[in-house]
């Protein structure tokens, strides 16, 4: 037992986000891991939620309790065992270690840092806190955008050789679509096919959401919008409010959380993704639109501005109701033609993201500092 993965972050029934991160991560450093490579063990710290561990090689261990488990149950665990290195998918290292483990850590986003505001008060004291002492504390961090490794430079004096960024990919498979009747899309959600613009995320503020609503609603078009995704913070307050007065005009639908199979079909007949997200450490669904040739309209900011090369397809600053209608209006517009041309374009910016390429990151990362513990 030489490398120790805190698997936490993959121990979810309905994975988003993180999740989705951290599952495909393990998944694929263990199809380029080697038998000559230094031995692997994945840890919990509550037994199994989901049938993901049963498609691995790797020995779990269930290390519990789970309260307060980077503070005192983790650092006790690697005080017992000392691994030479832990990787922490996540934002929140150890709070002590061995000095002779080495430990990375995973950074997504600072956007807590840019709008506090947006998060609950004990959410934002924590990941403010938290992640200070992680980043202080590891010997390396992995990022998944070169505007995250920017921010990290920024906010913490960290020297820049420190961070990796290793880009994420689509999960989903062309497979999962090609062949099919999308049938389900039209009886069960009663959607018309490429007449709709799809949002995919969770339901926060920092999403942009009330202002995507409201400029969608002055539109006059036949489409609708489809908002995929879990209510997350202050939806109660901020956003609830809203969408229940959208949904009553018929033209704004919501239907939080799908499975995977059923995701890969509203990405593939969409007429366009929208993300007019504040702020993003990648944006996962832009990737998984294009990778079915279905452009996507994105806030020009941080990661965001890496995904996507045409200024048409980018909301400006400051990303209010006004400039997302100004974008939509100009985008469902288009004729074939030249919605075709995006439709192509799309998909080959889909192909420079792959989960295989983001292991292989992780990977060196790992064995470097294998060799210097």
């Amino acid at each position: 037992m030489t490398i120790i993965i805190d698997a936490n972050e993959a121990n979810v029934k309905n994975p988003v986000g993180s999740n989705i991160f951290v599952q495909e991560i393990i998944k694929n450093l263990q199809s380029i891991w080697s038998s000559s490579d230094p031995k692997v063990k994945l840890i919990l710290s509550q037994p199994a939620q989901t049938g993901f561990f049963n498609q691995l090689d790797w020995p779990v261990e269930i290390v519990g309790p789970a309260f307060l488990w980077t503070q005192w149950r983790l650092p006790l665990y690697l005080y017992q065992t000392k691994p030479q290195v832990i990787f922490t998918p996540g934002h929140y290292a150890p709070r002590f270690k061995p000095a002779s483990t080495k430990s990375i850590i995973t950074i997504f986003d600072l956007a807590f840092l840019y709008f506090p505001d947006q998060f609950l008060a004990k959410d934002r004291w924590q990941l403010t806190s938290w992640t200070k002492y992680s980043v202080k504390n590891a010997d390396h961090i992995i990022t998944i955008s070169k505007s995250s490794q920017n921010d990290i430079v920024k906010h913490y004096q960290v020297n820049k050789s420190k961070i990796s960024v290793a880009y994420p990919g689509s999960r989903l498979s062309q497979a999962k679509v090609n062949g099919r009747d999308f049938s389900n899309l039209k009886s069960k959600y009663k959607i018309k096919l490429k007449k709709y613009i799809l949002f995919v995320g969770t339901l926060q503020p920092r999403k942009n959401i009330v202002n995507l609503i409201e400029a969608f609603l002055e539109i006059k078009t036949d489409f609708k919008l489809v908002l995929v995704g879990r209510a997350g913070w202050l939806y109660q307050d901020q956003i609830k409010p809203i969408l229940d007065k959208a949904v009553k005009t018929g033209r704004v639908i919501w239907l939080d959380f799908v499975n995977d199979d059923t995701l890969a079909d509203f990405y593939r007949q969409a007429y366009f993704l929208i993300l007019p997200s504040l702020w993003e450490g990648f944006g996962l669904p832009v990737v998984e639109a294009n990778f079915y040739q279905t452009p996507a309209i994105v806030a020009d900011n941080s990661s965001l501005k890496e995904l996507i090369d045409n200024d048409d397809l980018k909301i400006k600053p400051p990303f209010d109701q006004v400039q997302i209608n100004q974008v939509l209006a100009k985008m469902l517009k288009l004729d074939k033609k030249n919605y075709d041309k995006l439709s192509k374009v799309a998909y080959h910016q889909a192909q420079k993201f792959n989960w295989r390429q983001t292991a292989k990151t992780v990977k060196e990362q790992l064995l470097k500092l294998h060799q210097q513990a």
